[in-house]
Formats: C-alpha cells, structure tokens, sequence
C-alpha cells in the first residue's frame, strides 16, 4: 500500500508494506540453508508472522532483565539509607509548617 502525507509546505511520499496489523517500514533479512527453507514451504510455515512473534518476545525479556537490574541497583542504593534519619527529616518539615 502506498500512502501520502501532506506537511505544512511540502508533499511527503511514503511507501509502507502493511501486513495485518503491523505498518512496516524497515525489512528485517533472515537466511536459512536450503533444508530449512523447503520445511518452511512444505509446512506453510508464516516466516514473517514467527520471526516477528520471536524477536517482540525476545526483547521483552531483554526489557525484563534490564528492569531487574535496575531494580537491584535501586535496592543496593536504598539499603544504604538510613531510614531513621530519613523519618526524623519528614518529622522535622511537618512539625516546621
């Protein structure tokens, strides 16, 4: 599917390749060996939709583990606060208002 824009001051043409609920705009290569490549014919196997499916999940996880790290940093960070003098400085400003 072509599509067109319209900017302010000038015409902007793009081309996107849709598929299904995906507007693509980058291609992604992906080469099997010959075997692998006649499996993928013979069964009917939708590369696109599986390596699509494979690479979100992928970075989910990468997601994942980067949010734990960063939970971990945090806690390591925390655990060096002293939480007394910390309810002595919130005890001091609302008794200061």
């Amino acid at each position: 599917m072509v599509s067109l824009r319209y900017s302010v001051s000038t015409l902007i043409y793009e081309r996107r390749i849709t598929a299904g609920d995906y507007t693509m705009t980058e291609i992604v290569t992906l080469r099997v060996d010959g075997e692998t490549k006649r499996k993928i014919k013979r069964y009917g196997i939708p590369v696109s939709q599986i390596a699509r499916a494979a690479i979100l999940s992928e970075i989910e996880r990468r997601e994942r583990e980067e949010a734990l790290q960063a939970l971990k940093r945090m806690r390591e960070i925390l655990s060096k606060v002293d939480t007394k003098r910390v309810i002595g400085h919130i005890r001091e400003d609302r008794t200061a208002r």
